[in-house]
């Protein structure tokens, strides 16, 4: 479950270069293919699997 306390941590460990924000996306969508999104998000393989929506 996502907390307050577990996205200060998180933005934490990205402001100090802990973690790498840019490879844990590992994949983007449009959201017209946000069924193979979700296929893919299940492939181990994959971190974290983003559905983008086109800008208005």
């Amino acid at each position: 479950m996502y907390t307050a306390d577990g996205y200060r941590t998180s933005i934490d460990l990205i402001t100090c270069g802990a973690v790498d924000a840019e490879t844990i996306v590992t994949a983007t969508f449009p959201l017209e293919e946000a069924g193979r999104a979700f296929v893919t998000s299940l492939r181990p393989e994959h971190v974290k699997v983003l559905i983008t929506l086109a800008a208005a």
